[in-house]
């Protein structure tokens, strides 16, 4: 976080701080850490491989919430790593608030003791307010 907070320092058109927050404490303890440099709202947020981990320490309604706060505050895209079982959660809690999902892969698998299978590790993108026209694309190629 050091490292990060000196790099922006000097940027001048960049006011951003980077701080480590225990988001068991929900958007609360977001708000506490970032104070008056917390934005309203965010182009991108990225909930990378850390729902699971929360799952197992947190009330679901509690974890529920905090992904619906951290949605609120994207504008354009929420990007999420995790489990199959969580995609659905996931998407489930988001679909609501104007998302749609643009995008799913399974970026990798890994090995667990009580699997005999690599598991796969899905990683999705959902977009708010952004549409992408297909056919424009293909053309533009």
């Amino acid at each position: 976080m050091e490292v990060a907070n000196e790099w922006f320092a000097d940027i001048r058109s960049v006011d951003a701080r980077f701080e480590v927050v225990d988001l068991t404490g929900g958007g609360a303890a977001i708000e506490k850490a970032f104070g008056k440099n917390l934005r309203d709202s965010y182009d991108i947020v990225l909930m990378l491989a850390v729902y699971h981990k929360l799952f197992r320490v947190m009330e679901k309604r509690d974890l529920d919430s905090l992904v619906k706060w951290l949605a609120d505050r994207c504008k354009k895209f929420f990007v999420w790593r995790g489990s199959l079982e969580e995609r659905n959660e996931v998407d489930e809690l988001i679909k609501g608030m104007g998302f749609r999902r643009i995008h799913y892969s399974e970026i990798c698998e890994i090995e667990l003791e009580e699997f005999e299978q690599p598991v796969p590790q899905p990683a999705a993108i959902w977009a708010r307010g952004i549409r992408f026209d297909y056919e424009m694309a293909r053309k533009n190629r």
